[in-house]
């Protein structure tokens, strides 16, 4: 992500189906950057700057999660549509590859476990407004719901 995407525009989107709690699994990672679900059961984080965490308490692992930002220190995090926080943080370039259901920390991290949920969307691309993440969000539920496995 770091070769492809510029600091301050970068998002990250998963759509969970798999209702399970995996306390320290990183769900969508680049070291310590991405999205975790489920970290002390329901909390959600969106993570750009893996030094500084704002979870939110969703109340469930499953549904949409899309976390972006588009300045340097600026974040949105999404959860079905909705925005459920925006914080202040500072960006951190890591270049290596991401990793779905897990993470690459070297050395290996008890914190980069592999999750225990089930995805049927994972997305990285350039930074969103909070317009825009919530039309990605719809388009997302309303492809998921085409499919029968839609979870809100």
């Amino acid at each position: 992500p770091s070769t492809n995407l510029s600091l301050g525009s970068r998002t990250w989107v998963l759509y969970s189906w798999y209702e399970a709690p995996s306390p320290a699994a990183y769900d969508l990672s680049i070291q310590e950057n991405g999205l975790i679900l489920g970290f002390g059961n329901t909390n959600y984080y969106g993570l750009f700057n893996g030094t500084s965490y704002s979870p939110v308490n969703v109340g469930t692992t499953k549904g949409c999660y899309v976390a972006s930002e588009n300045s340097l220190n600026s974040q949105n995090m999404f959860h079905n549509g909705s925005s459920v926080i925006t914080t202040t943080k500072n960006s951190n370039a890591y270049n290596g590859n991401m990793y779905v259901g897990g993470s690459n920390f070297s050395p290996p991290n008890p914190a980069g476990a592999i999750s225990a949920r089930g995805y049927n969307f994972v997305g990285i691309g350039e930074g969103l407004t909070s317009t825009q993440q919530g039309i990605l969000s719809t388009i997302i539920n309303d492809f998921q719901t085409s499919l029968g496995r839609n979870t809100y």
